[in-house]
């Protein structure tokens, strides 16, 4: 059976939580991740000043991946949002039935503003962006995570293990997901 592979696009000023806890909890689950720089360069420093080395640009990183995980913060969700290569890998995931996932201020900049994915989807994002998921024709939910077919998106911060055991529910399963909230000391969730 082929491991599950992530794409993690990071743009300089990332939240740092929002890209390290998912990309530690999948791996734990066994899932590739790839950490993409969007600029191309090594190194990516989030909002908070921590600085992750890249696996590889974003231009040289193909398609072949089950789910995107677009980080949030400021600026580099603005980032992402501005970039046509984000908007195109996006559009071609959703077109084969693959999986995106945003958190935090992502998925109002990003998935509804830039790349017009939102519209008739049950979507959060971080407090403050409700107005721009709705304009986008996003039904906003107010809950931390939220899956709506192949859209995942999340609140912020302090809702990234949940994200990340989402993400990992429906990449693999739910037996798996709480397999590693219990040996992270998460509480386990019987989604």
């Amino acid at each position: 059976m082929k491991k599950a592979q992530v794409l993690i696009i990071l743009a300089q000023g990332f939240e740092e939580m929002e890209a390290v806890i998912p990309y530690d909890l999948l791996l734990r689950a066994g899932i590739d991740v790839v950490m993409a720089s969007l600029d191309g360069g090594q190194y990516v420093t989030g909002a908070h000043g921590l600085t992750i080395e890249s696996t590889m640009a974003l231009e040289n990183a193909g398609t072949d991946f089950d789910l995107i995980l677009l980080p949030g913060g400021l600026p580099g969700s603005q980032y992402l949002a501005e970039s046509d290569a984000v908007c195109k890998h996006i559009h071609q995931q959703l077109t084969d039935g693959k999986y995106v996932a945003a958190i935090c201020a992502a998925p109002a900049f990003v998935l509804a503003k830039a790349c017009d994915v939102v519209s008739g989807k049950n979507v959060t994002g971080y407090p403050g962006t409700e107005e721009m998921l709705a304009e986008s024709g996003g039904n906003v939910v107010d809950s931390n995570v939220v899956q709506d077919g192949n859209l995942i998106t999340a609140k912020g911060p302090g809702a990234a293990a949940d994200f990340a055991l989402k993400i990992i529910s429906t990449l693999i399963d739910q037996e798996t997901a709480n397999e590693i909230a219990s040996q992270a000391l998460f509480p386990v969730k019987s989604q």
